[in-house]
């Protein structure tokens, strides 16, 4: 009697599956009463793809989003400039211990302009030209795939370009 309780509180049965699974199974919901979501992890992740699959509730969230923020101007970009507030010495002096560049320092603004300057201001993933201040400087290996954060492997790139790159190498595919 005494395990089937010690059972019951540790599982939980999934409103979206019908499954019983183990509390760690369920993200955190402190509206709940039980301190957990209804739908297990899995069953969550795949409502949340198919929802942002249709386009007619994308671009509801979308405009939700968008009417949150005309709402709330005061409240855009609170939680950024909070945690920078709070911790942003802290995260660029780790940076720096690691020997990575932080944003804005002179290293990474003397890098932007040798990378601009060896390419003659022209987009080295698609050749046309950026300008002066919509570039951005692009791992051609990128970091998270082994690359290393030195000239020989930086690249000027528009910021539409870098951003369809991702993490791929120059070689693969888009």
């Amino acid at each position: 009697m005494h395990d089937q309780l010690t059972l019951d509180l540790a599982t939980k049965a999934c409103t979206g599956c019908g499954e019983t699974k183990p509390l760690s199974e369920y993200h955190k919901d402190k509206h709940r009463h039980d301190g957990k979501c209804a739908r297990c992890k899995a069953c969550h992740t795949a409502a949340k793809k198919a929802q942002w699959a249709d386009p007619g509730q994308r671009a509801q969230m979308s405009a939700a989003n968008r009417r949150w923020h005309d709402e709330h101007p005061d409240r855009n970009g609170d939680r950024t400039t909070r945690w920078w507030a709070n911790r942003g010495a802290d995260y660029r002096a780790t940076r720096v211990v690691a020997g990575k560049p932080t944003t804005g320092s002179v290293r990474d603004q003397a890098e932007r302009l040798i990378v601009l300057e060896r390419a003659d201001g022209a987009c080295e993933i698609c050749g046309e030209d950026v300008g002066l201040t919509g570039f951005t400087v692009d791992h051609i290996i990128p970091t998270s795939r082994g690359g290393i954060h030195e000239l020989a492997n930086l690249q000027l790139a528009h910021r539409r370009c870098n951003s369809e790159k991702g993490t791929r190498l120059p070689w693969e595919e888009r």
